[in-house]
């Protein structure tokens, strides 16, 4: 009982401290990018995240071609897909040396 009472509070306080992150992130964001908002449908998404990473501004954005732009976002999408191959594969109660022959699978396809 006491061990659930302490994941309790571990929980409440990893939430508070996200909630206060997130907070935190929004407001910087509204003062350094407030054109950013609304961009994507998920502000934390792995794609979102990966794109203001590497354009922190919207001179970042303007002064990149086009090309540069669509060939990010694709490499982001490929790391958000490769990521969930991972994630299954290692969900998975295959035997090792089946999980590496996958992995080294998903390595040659990305």
């Amino acid at each position: 009982m006491l061990n659930l009472r302490n994941l309790t509070r571990q929980h409440e306080n990893i939430t508070g401290v996200t909630i206060q992150t997130k907070l935190q992130f929004q407001a910087v964001l509204e003062q350094v990018f407030p054109e950013y908002k609304g961009v994507f449908g998920d502000l934390y998404s792995v794609v979102s995240l990966l794109t203001l990473s590497e354009f922190p501004s919207s001179e970042d954005i303007i002064e990149a071609s086009e090309e540069t732009l669509q060939t990010r976002y694709m490499n982001y999408v490929k790391v958000v897909h490769t990521d969930g191959l991972m994630k299954k594969l290692f969900n998975s109660k295959l035997p090792q040396s089946e999980i590496r022959l996958k992995r080294l699978r998903i390595r040659v396809i990305f």
